[in-house]
């Protein structure tokens, strides 16, 4: 587990990460991936990243985590495993973070149909 942040250390990384004036879903899924690592809080640390992630978008526009509608587990079980490797090799080069970015977007866009 990294090292806990203080407040100051905390807003850093979120300014570090939502850097343009008008966030889009991309940048909300960043920021979930980047909290939800960061583990800031004792627990429920991807339940607040993704209210945070949610608190950027304009009204209308929800980023959910990706699940399975038939129940399966496929769909979950990929997105928990690129989120680990997110959480563990995070900081060494940005693609790990990237594809659980890319996923998340690309099932926002499945959840709709």
């Amino acid at each position: 587990m990294p090292p806990a942040l203080d407040m100051d250390a905390l807003q850093l990384l979120i300014d570090d990460t939502v850097t343009g004036p008008s966030p889009t879903p991309a940048d909300a899924a960043r920021l979930f991936v980047v909290l939800a690592r960061a583990q800031p809080f004792e627990d429920g640390n991807k339940r607040t990243a993704i209210l945070a992630a949610n608190a950027l978008l304009p009204d209308g526009i929800v980023l959910v985590v990706p699940h399975d509608r038939e129940g399966s587990g496929a769909v979950e079980a990929q997105f928990h495993d690129l989120l680990a490797r997110a959480y563990v090799c995070g900081d060494e080069d940005g693609r790990a973070i990237d594809a659980v970015v890319e996923f998340m977007l690309a099932h926002q866009a499945a959840e709709g149909k």
